[in-house]
C-alpha cells in the first residue's frame, strides 16, 4: 500500500493517531487549543482517554482531564499512578508542544518514559543541524528569513528575550535532532510525515513505539 502524502497538517496528525489505535489508554499532553485529536482517539479505538493541560476546554464525552504543567517532573509519578488503573498499552499524543517548553528534551524524556507508543509532531526548522535555536535570542533584524509569518499573522518577531513565556515559540528544532531525541528514549520511529511550508519552517511528525525489552 502506498504511504499517503498530505499537504494538510491536520490530516497528517489524524493519520498518525490512527496508526496508534486501538489502545487501552490515550493521553494528550496540551490539547486545550486542539481537542479534536484526543476526541478522535476516544471515538476510534482508545478504551480510555485523558487530557493533561494547564487550561481546560470542552472535551468529548468520557475523556478525563487532569490540570497540570506537564513540563514538570511531577507529571511522571502522577501518570504512573493513573496508568495503574489501565494495565494495557498507553498512547501519548504530543502535537505542537515541544517548541514552547523551557526544556524540550527534558519534557520528551519524561513523557516517553511513561508511554508505550506516541504520536509526536511540531513545526521544525527546515535546515538540518545538531543544535536547536533559541528563537527569542535572534536579533529582530535577523528574523525576516526565519519568522513563520504564515503561522503568526500580525506579528513581527518571536518574543523579546527578556519576557518570554511558555506560550511563545522558544525553540527552532530541526527534524534530525527531534528524531535523535525520540530514538535515544528507546523508541522506534514507525512512520513519519513532513508537511512542507513556504517559509523556513516545515511541520514534521511521527508515530513511534517503545522497543521490546530484551
Amino acid at each position: 500500500m502506498t504511504d499517503p502524502v498530505f499537504d494538510d497538517i491536520h490530516q497528517s496528525k489524524h493519520y498518525l493517531i490512527d496508526l496508534g489505535l486501538p489502545t487501552e489508554l490515550a493521553i494528550d499532553f496540551g490539547p486545550s487549543f486542539r481537542p479534536q485529536y484526543i476526541n478522535q482517539a476516544a471515538k476510534n479505538g482508545a478504551k480510555h482517554a485523558l487530557a493533561v493541560d494547564a487550561h481546560r476546554r470542552e472535551l468529548g464525552e468520557g475523556i478525563d482531564f487532569h490540570r497540570a504543567d506537564f513540563s514538570r517532573d511531577a507529571i511522571v509519578p502522577w501518570i504512573v499512578d493513573y496508568r495503574s488503573k489501565y494495565p494495557g498499552k498507553c498512547l501519548g499524543i504530543m502535537f505542537d508542544t515541544l517548541l514552547h517548553q523551557y526544556s524540550p528534551i527534558q519534557v520528551i524524556q519524561n513523557l516517553l518514559s511513561v508511554l508505550d507508543h506516541a504520536c509526536i509532531g511540531c513545526p521544525v526548522i527546515k535546515k538540518e543541524s545538531p543544535n536547536c535555536t533559541f528563537l527569542p535570542a535572534i536579533p529582530e533584524n535577523e528574523q525576516d528569513s526565519l519568522f513563520p509569518s504564515s503561522w503568526m499573522p500580525g506579528k513581527t518577531r518571536f518574543i523579546d528575550e527578556s519576557s518570554y513565556t511558555w506560550a511563545h515559540w522558544l525553540w527552532g528544532i530541526p527534524p534530525n535532532l527531534l528524531k535523535t531525541w525520540i530514538k535515544r528514549e528507546n523508541f522506534d520511529i514507525v512512520a513519519e510525515k513532513t508537511v512542507k511550508r513556504p517559509n523556513a519552517w516545515d511541520w514534521w511528525g511521527c508515530y513511534a513505539t517503545r522497543k521490546p525489552t530484551k
